[in-house]
């Protein structure tokens, strides 16, 4: 069965925003039902087992251990298993085939920018301007400072005068 493209680039853009923790519920489901409708479309295995062992644990805990027959228990416990294995097999994979360069992002008024000038001229902007703001709160000080010591010779000196 072939999918939709469309749909598949919808989901990787969802997987993607789940990974960021963004993702709603309905969103969740949407990622479950596609992976659950579609077992055979690549690049979705971690995902694939990841969803298929929170859906197993949601059918689990809703029956009790007293209805569940010892056979489904072992059963179960292979599935885990399996399910296990994939999860740390994937995870292995995914860790050893990545880029040499890990490749830097920044989101920006809600948009990904991967482009590393771009992300690093905005990441200066930000610094220059914390650095300003710095500089004027010191400014500020400083002044407050000199007007504090003016207020404390002022009192010194009627405190003299009184006397």
């Amino acid at each position: 069965m072939k999918t939709d493209k469309r749909k598949e680039t919808e989901i990787r853009l969802l997987v993607e925003k789940y990974y960021e923790g963004l993702t709603s519920q309905k969103e969740e489901k949407q990622i479950a039902s596609f992976l659950g409708k579609n077992p055979n479309v690549k690049g979705f295995e971690v995902e694939r087992a990841m969803f298929g062992y929170f859906s197993s644990e949601k059918k689990s805990q809703q029956v009790t251990p007293k209805t569940i027959p010892f056979v489904s228990k072992i059963n179960y416990l292979y599935g885990m298993a399996a399910v296990i294995t994939l999860v740390v097999l994937s995870s292995a994979m995914f860790f050893f085939f990545q880029p040499a360069t890990p490749q830097s992002y920044a989101y920006i008024n809600g948009r990904k920018i991967t482009d590393q000038k771009q992300v690093r001229m905005y990441a200066q902007a930000n610094l220059q301007k914390f650095s300003d703001n710095v500089d004027v709160e010191e400014r500020e000080l400083e002044s407050f400072i000199k007007e504090n010591n003016k207020i404390k010779k002022q009192l010194e000196l009627f405190s003299i005068m009184g006397n």
